[in-house]
C-alpha cells in the first residue's frame, strides 16, 4: 500500500487518455472537430458514466454541475 498510490477511475482514464489519445475515436463521424465545448473532458465522463453503468442522469449528479445530463446524452 506504500508503494501503491491511491486512484481515481476518472484519474486513470485522463491519464490514459493522455498517452494514448483515445478520444480521437470520438467525435463527428465526417471527421471534422467537434461543435462541443472542451469535448476531451465530456467524452471522459461519458465513457466513465457508462463503463461504470451509471448513465447520464447519475452521472452528472456526481460531477457537481460540471456537465449536464443532456451534454452526456448527446454525446
Amino acid at each position: 500500500m506504500q508503494r501503491l498510490p491511491e486512484r481515481s477511475v476518472l484519474d486513470i482514464l485522463c491519464n490514459v487518455e493522455h498517452w494514448l489519445n483515445w478520444t480521437r475515436h470520438f467525435g463527428p463521424l465526417s471527421g471534422s472537430e467537434p461543435k462541443i465545448e472542451k469535448p476531451m473532458e465530456r467524452y471522459i465522463f461519458t465513457t466513465f458514466g457508462y463503463g461504470c453503468n451509471l448513465g447520464p442522469n447519475q452521472t452528472a449528479r456526481h460531477t457537481r454541475g460540471v456537465v449536464t445530463s443532456h451534454m452526456l446524452s448527446y454525446i
